[in-house]
């Protein structure tokens, strides 16, 4: 399985009396500050306290999943969970055409497939080996899709954002995503290319051929690549049945911009044609620069254990359900933070202690070998303005041009062994963000926890609220804090 995770190392910024900046890669205590730095100053009282945390479910939809990350991955399928339900993942994605008017006018053509470069990584219980998946492909008639927005790039999607297929062009044979998962590479006429998908486009069929002409008669009205996109809006692919005996409950994903030397390196529909005694390949591929795409992420709560978690009217719940994005985050307030502001018990002067460490703890508390949690989460500041959230960076994010602060507020899956039971747990360091509310005088801190956001709709985990009876399980704030004598 390849992935992309966040950056393990961690950055320590420390203060001793007048702020000291020093940047420190590795380290692992997470703290502002160390008591290494001046073992001879002994005005310094360093305390330590655990806050309860509330905890509760939400829905957050407002997710792009058209951004340009290292890699586009960009998952198709369903996947049923037992005890979440139901995910669907769609795919939306342009193309332009690889050869621009140059007098492929008259070719026959052989076959045509649309080829999905594999990324190595499906979701879901992928045991079954004979299971297999058929996938629908339409064509987008929505105007609304087109290619550029007033900055002149790619449209950006949110992925709840209806796709609006219009034309329906063909569903693909039967496709075995367990093989898929196995292969090093794919051989096509005796040559080994990157291991990928292939629709077949049925020649004989006129709603499939209709993708063709669809390709083909926008290449010779229009005469640049806007043009063309904004032509031919695009194509939206998604698994056609999931109520079969033999359906494969997984999402498998795939790399649209890998835009390699070969046509099996990056998404795109390829034709074998031949003029004449002369064979060729046309093609009309995705490309970062110049296509939209998003992936367009559902869930079906339902029937699932889980769906009691948002519609619970507790103050906290013992459990709470987070995915990536789109879907389910963790709510979380940590209440009476201004107790750590006491007036000094001599001067009865009141200061605003120093934050040396902050960390929010907390377990997956029902794993599940098929269904994986996250890999990372990331915290958010929630500000209620006329009773809707509103999401902003963590104090601890800054500056958001660098990618240290991610290192230092980490949030990356740990493995760790409870009553013999493998567990997954995340520590999030946030001392910034609680300096902040204590400086503004607020005594709640009030956090969002996503998900992580290299595959839309993948990995879920059920996680050991704020008052879950198992204190192993529990998600816990942890706090050590200074005051000058």
């Amino acid at each position: 399985m390849i992935l992309k995770q966040y950056i393990k190392s961690i950055v320590g910024v420390f203060i001793v009396g007048i702020i000291i900046a020093i940047t420190q890669l590795g380290c692992k205590e997470h703290t502002i500050i160390s008591s290494g730095f001046a073992p001879g100053i002994n005005n310094v009282d360093i305390f330590t306290k655990s806050f309860s945390v509330l905890t509760k479910t939400k829905y957050y939809d407002s997710v792009i999943t058209s951004n340009a990350l290292s890699y586009i991955y960009m998952g198709i399928g369903v996947a049923q969970d037992p005890q979440v339900g139901k995910t669907n993942a769609g795919l939306y994605f342009q193309v332009i055409p690889g050869v621009k008017n140059t007098g492929y006018s008259n070719y026959t053509i052989d076959s045509a497939f649309i080829i999905l470069p594999y990324s190595g990584f499906t979701y879901g219980d992928n045991t079954d080996k004979l299971a297999t998946k058929s996938f629908s492909v339409y064509g987008i008639t929505d105007p609304s899709f087109s290619l550029n927005n007033s900055s002149g790039t790619p449209t950006d999607y949110f992925g709840s954002y209806p796709t609006a297929a219009g034309n329906y062009y063909f569903t693909s044979a039967p496709i075995n995503i367990y093989n898929l998962n196995t292969l090093d590479s794919f051989n096509v006429g005796g040559v080994n290319y990157h291991p990928h998908m292939r629709l077949k486009i049925n020649l004989n069929d006129p709603r499939a051929m209709k993708l063709i002409h669809d390709l083909e008669h926008t290449d010779s009205i229009t005469a640049d690549y806007p043009s063309y996109v904004t032509a031919f809006p695009g194509i939206y692919i998604q698994e056609l049945d999931t109520t079969t005996s033999n359906h494969s409950t997984t999402i498998p994903y795939f790399q649209l911009d890998n835009e390699g030397t070969t046509n099996y390196d990056g998404a795109n529909v390829l034709l074998y044609v031949h003029a004449d005694t002369v064979a060729s390949q046309l093609t009309f591929y995705f490309s970062s620069q110049y296509c939209a795409h998003y992936n367009r992420v559902t869930h079906q709560y339902n029937s699932s254990a889980t769906n009691t978690y948002f519609k619970s009217t507790a103050a906290s719940d013992a459990n709470v359900l987070l995915e990536n994005g789109p879907g389910a985050v963790i709510d979380v307030k940590i209440g009476g933070i201004q107790s750590l502001v006491q007036p000094d018990p001599i001067t009865h002067i009141v200061k605003t202690p120093i934050v040396n460490q902050a960390q929010l703890k907390f377990t997956v508390s029902q794993p599940s070998a098929a269904y994986l949690p996250p890999f990372s989460t990331y915290p958010y500041s929630v500000n209620t303005v006329a009773g809707f959230d509103v999401l902003s960076e963590v104090a601890d994010r800054y500056p958001v041009t660098s990618i240290y602060p991610l290192g230092f507020i980490d949030g990356s899956r740990d493995s760790v062994m409870i009553n013999n039971v493998i567990h997954y747990s995340y520590t999030l360091n946030v001392p910034r963000e609680l300096q902040l509310a204590l400086s503004n005088k607020l005594d709640t801190l009030h956090l969002r926890i996503n998900g992580g956001t290299n595959y839309w709709g993948a990995f879920r985990a059920i996680i050991g609220g704020g008052n879950n009876p198992d204190t192993t399980l529990k998600m816990k704030f942890n706090v050590v804090y200074s005051k000058l004598k």
